[in-house]
């Protein structure tokens, strides 16, 4: 992945995720937007490079293109959902669907807007 897909495909996910994040945080387990737009932010900048940058790149010759952006997601999804559920220590579920839906939209816009 170039230098200028990579920042792109950082962009999309924040500009996605973070709102994301911070609406449903909130809706889920009250408290001000600004800390869900914070916990959403913290784990996008922790989880898009490791998974991106790290994960991708060991997965890329056995699995191809298709099979280790599935599988990045997937690792990445389930990290993200820890790490909120360290912080909130609160339903793990309910954290697990935020997560899911904040990656599957930002999956879905980057794939249409970087294919």
């Amino acid at each position: 992945m170039s230098a200028t897909t990579y920042l792109a495909a950082l962009s999309i996910t924040l500009a996605l995720e973070v709102p994301i994040y911070a609406i449903e945080l909130r809706r889920a387990f009250g408290g001000p937007l600004a800390s869900g737009a914070r916990t959403g932010l913290a784990v996008n900048l922790t989880s898009h490079p490791l998974g991106f940058l790290a994960i991708a790149p060991l997965v890329y010759p056995l699995l191809g293109a298709g099979g280790s952006l599935l599988a990045v997601e997937l690792i990445v999804w389930i990290g993200e959902a820890g790490l909120v559920w360290l912080w909130l220590q609160r339903r793990p579920g309910t954290i697990g669907l935020i997560s899911l839906l904040a990656n599957s939209v930002s999956l879905a816009v980057g794939f249409v807007v970087l294919s």
